[in-house]
C-alpha cells in the first residue's frame, strides 16, 4: 500500500522592492533615505556675454575693424541683462560672468563709436587735402610738399589729481569742470535692476561745465564706484530714482547735469568713493567720503 506524498503548498509572489532599495513616496508621504540631488544652473548667456564682449571689447580697438564690436557688443549686452535676470530668478549663479558681459558689451559699443568717428574724419581730412592739392596743381607749378607729421591727442590732466570731498570740483587743464554733490540715501521703487536685498539705495547727483573751447561729447560720461571694502558697484536702473544719464554734445559755456543711483551693501555702507571722466583723452576725477 502506497502512502501519499504530500504536494507543496504553492508559494505567494513576494512583493515589494528588492533588499536595499527604498520604495518612492506614496500619497503624499515622503520616504526616508531618498535625497534631491543639486539644482542645476543655466550658466549659458552669462558665458555667453562674458565672451562675446571680451572679444568685441578687443576688436574695438583693431583699425578699421570697430564695425563688429558694433553688432558683437548688443549681444553680448542683450546676454548679460538676461542672465542676470536669471540669477536674480535663481536659474544661474553666474552673476559676475553676467554683469561684466553687460558691461564689456556696453564699453564695446562706445569705442565702436568712437572707432565710427575716428575713421569719418580721416577720410573727410584726406578728401580736403586731395581738393586742396589738385586745386595748388593747377595755380601753381606742381611741387612736392610732405605733410606735416600728424600728432597724437593728449591726454588732459587734472589740475588736482588727487581725490576731492564730496561737493567739491575737479578742473582738467582745458576748462572743464566737473562737481559731484554728496550721495543721498533714498527709498528705491518696487521694480529695481541691480539691487540686492538688504541694499541701500544711494543717489548722486553731477554737474559738467564746459569751460573749453571745443564741444565736449557726453556720451563717453560714464561714472564708477566702490564701496567701503573697494568693491565696484555699478548704476542701478529704477525709475524712482529719476536717472539721468549724460548724452549729446555740450558747446562751450553750457552747463549739464547727471543723476545715477547705486547699491550698497549694509556692511559696506560707510565710504563711498566714484570716479568720472568726460571722454577717452581725460583722465579719471576722482571723490570720496563717508555714507551718512
Amino acid at each position: 500500500m502506497t502512502t501519499p506524498v504530500e504536494s507543496p503548498e504553492p508559494q505567494q509572489p513576494q512583493w515589494g522592492p528588492p533588499p536595499g532599495c527604498t520604495p518612492p513616496p506614496v500619497d503624499g508621504y515622503p520616504a526616508t533615505g531618498w535625497a534631491p540631488g543639486p539644482p542645476k544652473f543655466s550658466n549659458g548667456l552669462g558665458t555667453t556675454a562674458i565672451i562675446l564682449g571680451s572679444i568685441s571689447t578687443f576688436i574695438a580697438f583693431l583699425p578699421g575693424l570697430f564695425w563688429i564690436a558694433w553688432i558683437l557688443g548688443p549681444l553680448a549686452l542683450v546676454f548679460g541683462v538676461i542672465g542676470y535676470r536669471n540669477v536674480r530668478k535663481g536659474l544661474a549663479d553666474n552673476k559676475s560672468s553676467s554683469l561684466g558681459g553687460a558691461v564689456l558689451g556696453g564699453v564695446s559699443m562706445a569705442l565702436a563709436v568712437v572707432g565710427l568717428i575716428v575713421t569719418v574724419t580721416m577720410v573727410k581730412d584726406a578728401v580736403h587735402r586731395d581738393k586742396e592739392g589738385r586745386t595748388t596743381a593747377v595755380a601753381d607749378e606742381p611741387s612736392y610738399v610732405p605733410d606735416a607729421p600728424r600728432t597724437m591727442p593728449t591726454f588732459k590732466e587734472l589740475r588736482n589729481p588727487v581725490a576731492v570731498k564730496f561737493g567739491e570740483s575737479h578742473t582738467y587743464d582745458d576748462g572743464v569742470t566737473i562737481t559731484v554733490a554728496a550721495p543721498t540715501e533714498y527709498t528705491p521703487g518696487k521694480r529695481v535692476i541691480g539691487l540686492e536685498k538688504g541694499d541701500r539705495a544711494f543717489r548722486v547727483n553731477i554737474t559738467i561745465t564746459n569751460g573749453s573751447t571745443d564741444a565736449l561729447n557726453l556720451d563717453f560720461a560714464q561714472p564708477h564706484a566702490k564701496d567701503a571694502n573697494g568693491t565696484d558697484i555699478y548704476d542701478i536702473l529704477d525709475t524712482k530714482a529719476e536717472r539721468k544719464p549724460f548724452r549729446g554734445q555740450l558747446g562751450p559755456g553750457e552747463q549739464a547735469q547727471g543723476q545715477y543711483a547705486f547699491p550698497v551693501s549694509a556692511d559696506a555702507a560707510k565710504m563711498f568713493q566714484f570716479s568720472l571722466n568726460t571722454g577717452v583723452f581725460y583722465r579719471d576725477a576722482e571723490w570720496a567720503g563717508p555714507l551718512a
